[in-house]
């Protein structure tokens, strides 16, 4: 079903956690709901006329990434989706992504950018091989995969080491864990991994990004695109409701929330 969502600024993100949904995107947007149908916007100080690409929850908080309206990389990190604490001289480079696991959030983003933090206010700056743009990350099976730009993948098991790889040209937008794989989506096509290392392709247009919940994934794209499988191979289009482009997708409390431009929101229980 489509929500209203009280706002016309591209939505990019959104996690789950604390018993919330939380979108950000452009000019600062930060969106917040207890449901996934009713939404507030929520202050996000001096992000405000920024563009907040990616959110994550963990560790009692969420950490949110992207630029200010300096064109700075920003790190925001917040305990209930409101009060925020905002990090601007971390590095040169934009922040894409972000996730949580194993003790730890990762960020990664422009020119292979890699950080890591316990707390998502002290961050370190991690080495990576990676030469070119990385646009999201997942923690699934003891290991972080991060995918990006030319292909590139990259894995670590405790978020310090980092090796990569590539997987031909085509741009990683998203990648998600479940169900034992890992599978990444692109401009192009679907890529399947059980260990992260070795990949199986598969065809599939202008896919952005990716979520596992209810025992599926479910991938989220272009002209409102929804797509769901079980096993990341074989999928199914469903019906979204909204001819938006659609960047984002979680799952949480039993529902599966989407988010894209024109600040189209798009919720389902069943993923169907």
């Amino acid at each position: 079903s489509y929500r209203p969502s009280g706002t016309s600024n591209a939505l990019r993100g959104i996690a789950y956690g604390d018993g919330r949904f939380l979108a950000v995107g452009d000019n600062g947007t930060i969106l917040v709901s207890p449901n996934g149908f009713l939404w507030t916007q929520a202050d996000s100080g001096t992000a405000s006329g920024g563009h907040l690409k990616d959110v994550a929850w963990g560790n009692g908080k969420f950490v949110a990434v992207g630029i200010n309206s300096s064109y700075l990389p920003l790190i925001m990190a917040s305990s209930d989706g409101e009060n925020w604490t905002i990090k601007t001289d971390l590095t040169f480079f934009d922040y894409l992504g972000v996730t949580y696991g194993n003790g730890k959030f990762v960020v990664v983003g422009i020119f292979g950018t890699l950080l890591t933090s316990e707390d998502g206010e002290t961050w370190t700056t991690r080495t990576s091989t990676a030469l070119a743009n990385l646009n999201d990350i997942v923690y699934g099976n003891g290991k972080f995969v991060g995918v990006g730009e030319m292909g590139y993948i990259v894995q670590s098991s405790d978020g310090l080491t980092w090796s990569s790889m590539t997987s031909g040209t085509v741009v990683r937008n998203g990648v998600a864990y479940g169900n034992g794989v890992y599978v990444a989506v692109g401009d192009s096509d679907i890529l399947t991994s059980a260990d992260g290392t070795t990949w199986s392709k598969y065809q599939h247009p202008d896919i952005h990004g990716m979520a596992y919940g209810n025992g599926m994934f479910a991938a989220v794209g272009a002209d409102g695109g929804i797509y769901t499988s079980d096993i990341g191979s074989q999928w199914r289009k469903r019906t979204s409701n909204t001819t938006e482009d659609l960047r984002g997708v979680t799952y949480g409390s039993g529902r599966f929330v989407a988010v894209g431009d024109g600040g189209a929101i798009v919720t389902s229980d069943s993923g169907a």
